[in-house]
């Protein structure tokens, strides 16, 4: 979040981020009601609260399917709210978090080439 506020960055890639720390505790201590999840109060931790001062002009987000605790509806919203001019939001299917790179490789490194392409 604090690196999109900088002046001089082109382009801003996420992998499976989150909206918010509240509704990423709420997902996860639904899945483990054994965990307790306490967010740290920041509002530079809080993408869907600072999203309105993002810079860059380039945002590529990257979010699987598989993800439990990150819903792709709260991400893609957020990709959404976003004033960048160049926003693509990709849901891929059979990723976990974090998995992306490793399960949908020739997916991941076209994306990733198309975004760097535009953002020139």
């Amino acid at each position: 979040v604090e690196g999109a506020r900088r002046s001089g960055i082109t382009g801003v890639i996420a992998e499976c981020p989150y909206s918010s720390q509240a509704s990423l505790a709420q997902h996860i201590q639904h899945l483990n009601p054994m965990v307790t999840i306490t967010p740290i109060k920041s509002k530079l931790l809080e993408p869907a609260t600072s999203i309105a001062n993002f810079r860059p002009d380039n945002l590529l987000v990257l979010h699987g399917q598989e993800e439990r605790a990150i819903p792709s509806d709260e991400i893609e919203a957020l990709v959404k709210s976003t004033p960048a001019s160049n926003k693509k939001f990709l849901d891929f299917e059979n990723c976990d978090h974090l998995e992306i790179p490793f399960q949908a490789t020739q997916k991941f490194g076209e994306a990733i080439a198309e975004f760097l392409a535009k953002c020139q």
